[in-house]
Order: structure tokens, then sequence, then C-alpha cells
């Protein structure tokens, strides 16, 4: 193939201003999407520790089950229960990231379907501008300057 009449130069050019942006916007994306992530984390940490009270008989029946599955392997029944309380934490912060990522996965999903629907609105809206407005038949029909 031929190079333009710029040269080598206008193909570097053109491969920078085309990757620069493509790498800048990978980059944005995923910091908004594990910001976001991080912050529903916290949000559902929260809301799911709010509902673990001590003096519910559900919740301190689950604390005895996590405690006694240290009660092996600790002789002290404090540090067995302490263990217990620890696992129950990483189980909260397990499920508030699960639901943290539900909530990516929907604000993806959610964004998708809006860029479709303007994309489609905006073709239809080309397409109704050609048809009331055709463009003239000629030799000059389809050229574009630049």
């Amino acid at each position: 193939g031929q190079l333009p009449a710029r040269g080598f130069s206008s193909v570097v050019t053109f491969a920078v201003m085309f990757g620069v942006p493509q790498v800048l916007g990978g980059i944005l994306g995923a910091a908004i999407l594990s910001t976001f992530q991080a912050m529903r984390a916290q949000h559902h940490g929260t809301y799911l520790s709010e509902a673990i009270v001590g003096s519910d008989p559900q919740a301190a029946a689950l604390l005895q089950t996590y405690g006694g599955a240290f009660a092996s392997t600790v002789i002290d029944r404090d540090m067995a229960s302490l263990n217990g309380v620890s696992t129950l934490a990483q189980q909260v912060t397990q499920q508030a990231n699960i639901l943290a990522f539900n909530d990516v996965f929907l604000l993806i999903g959610v964004t998708a379907v809006l860029q479709l629907i303007v994309s489609i609105a905006l073709i239809v809206r080309q397409a109704l501008k050609a048809k009331a407005d055709p463009q003239p038949e000629g030799d000059a029909a389809g050229v574009v300057a630049i």
C-alpha cells in the first residue's frame, strides 16, 4: 500500500491519537467502576451489619456455630468466640462485595441499554433527515471535502 501524501509521520500520529484515548478510556472506566463497587460494598456492609444484633436468636446461634467451629483448636472460649465473630464479619464482607458487584453489573447493563437507545434514536433521526432532504444526484454525490 501507499503511505498518505504526508508520509509516515501521519500514520504514527493516527496510531497515537487512536491508541491514547482507548487506553485512557479503559483506565478511567476501570477506576469509575472500582470506585462505584467500593462505595456500594461499604453501603451493603453497613446495611448487613446493622441487621445483625446480638440479641437476635438467629444471630446468636450463628455466632455460637462459628465460635464452635474453633472450639476444637482454640482452648480459650473467649478467643473461640472472637474467631466466630471474625468469621461472621468475613461472611458479611463477602456478601457485601457480592451485592456490590451485582450493582456494578446493573450499572453496566443500564448504561449499555441507554447507549443502545441513543444510538437507535440517532440512526432513526439521520434516516428521517435523509428521507426529508435527499442528496442531489450527480458527479459530486458521496464526495466529502476534507
